[in-house]
């Protein structure tokens, strides 16, 4: 029986080793008719840092993703801007919406952006897939082995 649990556990741990990050790369299009561009970076499983930049300022960003999904806050430390950054991923497509609160109401601004791929990263996102998934088959060969002793 133990066995058994412990081989879920490792299926599922092995399950969210394989699963990528969508969010992180740099995303580009237009908020309120100004250019900006998002960048995300891995901070850890499930979790991403990076700037959104437009015209005029650069926000620092964290955020947690689940899926297609993110959440996170933006920051701008000189002028004290902040609001709460949402979005959902279809595809390449962010949709993305601004949260923020202004003289007591609740403001959103929705937009979207488009995810920018780059033969470089692209090329590296699959080598990464691909030892990840070498890993995932031994870690399983090596539980099977672990079984049959």
């Amino acid at each position: 029986m133990k066995k058994s649990y412990f081989i879920l556990i490792f299926c599922f741990s092995m399950i969210e080793l394989l699963g990528q990050n969508n969010w992180v790369g740099t995303f580009m299009g237009n908020v309120n008719g100004d250019a900006a561009t998002l960048t995300l970076q891995s901070a850890g499983p499930g979790k991403v840092k990076g700037t959104l930049k437009d015209t005029y300022q650069t926000f620092e960003v964290t955020g947690e993703t689940t899926g297609n999904r993110f959440a996170g806050d933006a920051k701008e430390n000189a002028l004290g801007l902040a609001f709460v950054l949402l979005g959902e991923l279809n595809g390449n497509t962010a949709e993305m919406k601004l949260v923020f609160e202004l003289l007591g109401q609740i403001s959103e601004t929705p937009f979207t952006l488009i995810k920018q791929n780059s033969s470089s990263t692209t090329s590296a996102a699959n080598n990464s897939a691909s030892t990840k998934a070498k890993q995932v088959v031994h870690l399983f060969q090596l539980v099977l082995n672990w079984i049959q002793m």
